[in-house]
């Protein structure tokens, strides 16, 4: 399970935790085809047909020469780059707009002499077009973050996650907001200390994580869309630590990877170093649960035991796929029927999309 990790050496961390082996679908193989050019269009093995799966992945795919989004259809194989990011840029998670016409991207552009320490900003892509990527909300400081963006059903304003820093008697104090911001880059606060906001289908319900550096909890919660009238979905202080969390297409289940009960947390090295908490489930052996949106029972989903997980549910409500430390999976939301698509190395931080 991975925390919000804002730096790099994070992010790639996740991709080469040693997770516990999660034992593959027979038949799988890698999404990478070799001879398949970085950015071209391809067909990649149908390992996963007869499982019925349909409609498309938007996921990030590492390779030597950097990292691609791609859009890969689930029924023929093909997949389609809708952007490569140039040497030397990082590109950290990309959402597609509900009308299918522009990303967002949690991007930080190609610096000459500079080294690439997962310090994001927003810009917009149009599809088809030429233009570089247009920047929306840049960084006013260079210890601060903008990461895990999600739009909101209109495609007017997108929810965030905000990690800035300050200072308090001569020393640093870490900080996480959700935040809201519109095509203008005009934002507001919705919930302080709180990461990885996402909306309902229908935009009424905002479900985030808490990040107490206090207490170094990690609890789910959901609310309004403007961060009122907040309920606890986890028991503060007893449930495991949660992150990665997605929301059934018709809004009425919020499915969520936590830490396993049998798995005591534990700060990773980077936690002790820098006394950042927050992400002390980062490379925990963890699975997919769970829970009513209205609150109630806990469900176990799946029962792999991986770390660096992050889903999306399928628009027909009826699979969850999700990246992790050992590959690329879907399953049927009630646990049955796990194929392994892929053992490649994805980019995650929550970037994957089940597209129709």
């Amino acid at each position: 399970m991975k925390k919000s990790i804002f730096l790099l050496i994070l992010w790639l961390a996740a991709g080469c935790a040693g997770a516990v082996a999660t034992t593959p679908t027979p038949g799988a193989s890698s999404l990478i085809q070799t001879g398949i050019t970085p950015g071209a269009p391809g067909t990649l093995p149908m390992t996963w047909g007869g499982h019925g799966l349909s409609g498309h992945l938007l996921v990030i795919q590492y390779h030597e020469s950097g990292a691609s989004l791609i859009r890969l259809d689930l029924a023929t194989g093909n997949f389609e780059t809708l952007f490569q990011a140039p040497s030397g840029s990082l590109l950290n998670t990309a959402a597609l707009s509900p009308d299918g016409k522009q990303l967002i991207l949690a991007y930080a552009p190609p610096k000459e002499g500079e080294i690439q320490l997962g310090y994001t900003d927003f810009y917009l892509v149009t599809l088809g077009s030429t233009d570089p990527p247009q920047a929306l909300k840049l960084r006013q400081d260079a210890n601060e973050s903008y990461f895990g963006p999600v739009w909101s059903p209109d495609g007017k304003t997108i929810v965030y996650a905000h990690f800035f820093v300050t200072t308090v008697d001569k020393k640093a104090v870490y900080h996480y907001a959700s935040e809201r911001t519109d095509l203008n880059g005009k934002s507001e606060t919705l919930i302080a200390d709180t990461f990885w906001p996402v909306l309902s289908p229908d935009g009424s319900r905002l479900s985030y994580v808490t990040a107490n550096l206090v207490s170094s909890s990690n609890d789910l919660y959901i609310s309004d869309p403007d961060g009122k009238n907040a309920l606890a979905l986890t028991t503060p202080g007893t449930t495991n630590p949660v992150d990665s969390h997605v929301f059934s297409p018709d809004g009425k289940t919020i499915y969520f990877s936590m830490v396993n009960p049998q798995t005591p947390p534990a700060a990773s090295w980077f936690d002790n170093l820098f006394g950042i908490k927050i992400a002390s489930a980062h490379n925990v052996p963890s699975d997919w649960y769970r829970e009513p949106a209205a609150g109630g029972k806990i469900e176990r989903v799946t029962n792999v035991n991986d770390s660096g997980m992050y889903g999306a549910v399928s628009p027909d409500g009826q699979r969850l796929a999700f990246i992790s430390a050992s590959g690329l999976y879907a399953v049927n939301t009630d646990g049955t029927d796990l194929v392994q698509l892929s053992n490649a190395v994805f980019q995650g931080n929550g970037n994957i999309q089940w597209l129709p």
